[in-house]
């Protein structure tokens, strides 16, 4: 016998989050592994930028010290040159009163004055020379020290980037086993499932025809009881006046009814015998005919009309006062039971053109119709009482 038990599903889903779990690990470590190799590239990059600058700074300072080498070399050559000319400690004064100057004095004089600015510009520029050579010196010191700095960064990356490449590593060959042993749980979990579900729908398939049956059969019940229900009524009824008249106190009530049930007209009751579920206990029709003018399926067949039902009724039981009071079976001439009289032989030459719809409103239509109605209703009431009273029963 196929093993029919359910898998623990709780189980497989928290295996399944689990797994998930572990697959967002890997996710997450890769997205950090990704952030960490942008931040050691652009470091990197800094880095070689870095050592550019540093590299153009030395050879910025190199030339710097060059310069400033020519620019010194060039003033002691001008300073050289011109104490060979003019002397060591000669002074040449501008005196703008003298009213008589040496001409050459004063071209000497101008000639010294022009030297001394040049040697002051130079001066100057050695000395901007000098400073600007200090601070890239010292830019060149800081550089060095960064670089220094971010070299050991890029190691202590490299380092943590190579241990947590590792760790993904690791953690996606525990994964990729997971998910290997998840698809092979899956297929039994799917075959498995597929022969529940076969299962499953073979036996919901026997119940919804059970159903079915069993409804079928409650419907059938329903049917035959309401089929039977007439004459059940009057099997009770006869019956009940058996079992009183074997009490002392009996009650004339009960003996009334069984007395009426017996003798009296039950149109619907009467046409259940010969019906498929009373196994047709008189095939013939003839006495029904007889009795209610109308064949005993007809009026079978509109058992749910009432006022058409107590119509029968009322025409075979005014038959029967009639034929019990004076010995012929037909109706008195009053005008309501002539109306009836042609209603009933309508209904039995012309079948086909009544339905249950056209009975129930046929009895609510016309205001005639309903006068006749209810004047055959007093007349039955009216005739039912003699006749109670000739044969003294209530």
């Amino acid at each position: 016998m196929m093993d029919t038990k359910l898998p623990d599903f709780n189980e497989e889903y928290r295996k399944l989050k689990e797994k998930l779990a572990l697959f967002d690990e890997v996710i997450e470590r890769e997205k950090q592994l990704e952030v960490e190799d942008v931040h050691l590239a652009k470091t990197k990059v800094a880095i070689q930028v870095l050592s550019s600058d540093v590299d153009q700074l030395g050879v910025d300072v190199k030339d710097l010290r060059e310069d400033l080498e020519v620019w010194e070399a060039d003033h002691e050559r001008k300073k050289a040159k011109w104490n060979v000319e003019k002397g060591d400690n000669q002074e040449l004064v501008f005196n703008p009163n003298a009213p008589h100057q040496n001409l050459e004095q004063l071209k000497a004089t101008a000639e010294l004055a022009q030297l001394n600015g040049l040697l002051f510009e130079q001066r100057l520029c050695i000395e901007e020379l000098s400073k600007s050579i200090e601070t890239k010196e010292a830019e060149l010191k800081k550089k060095s020290l960064d670089l220094t700095t971010k070299i050991e960064l890029i190691l202590v990356l490299e380092k943590k980037v190579s241990v947590k490449k590792a760790a993904s590593n690791a953690a996606k060959l525990t994964w990729e086993r997971h998910v290997r042993t998840s698809i092979q749980i899956s297929k039994f979990l799917g075959q498995t499932a597929i022969s529940n579900i076969a299962i499953v729908t073979k036996l919901q398939s026997e119940l919804e025809m059970k159903d079915k049956t069993v409804k079928s059969l409650e419907e059938k019940s329903a049917t035959l009881k309401k089929n039977l229900q007439p004459l059940v009524e009057a099997g009770c009824q006869i019956r009940s006046r058996k079992l009183e008249w074997e009490k002392t106190n009996s009650s004339r009530g009960v003996i009334a009814q069984g007395n009426a049930a017996s003798y009296l007209s039950m149109a619907l009751a009467d046409a259940s015998l010969y019906q498929k579920f009373t196994q047709g206990a008189f095939p013939d029709n003839q006495s029904y005919v007889s009795l209610y003018d109308l064949d005993p399926h007809f009026v079978w067949k509109f058992q749910d009309c009432k006022k058409f039902i107590n119509f029968v009724n009322w025409c075979a039981d005014l038959k029967y006062f009639q034929a019990f009071s004076t010995g012929q079976e037909k109706f008195p001439s009053t005008r309501a039971q002539r109306w009836a009289s042609r209603i009933l032989d309508d209904m039995a030459h012309n079948p086909r053109s009544f339905t249950a719809h056209v009975l129930n409103n046929f009895f609510d239509s016309e205001h005639l119709v309903k006068e006749f109605y209810e004047e055959l209703k007093s007349e039955h009431a009216v005739a039912l009482n003699k006749h109670k009273q000739s044969i003294h029963v209530g």
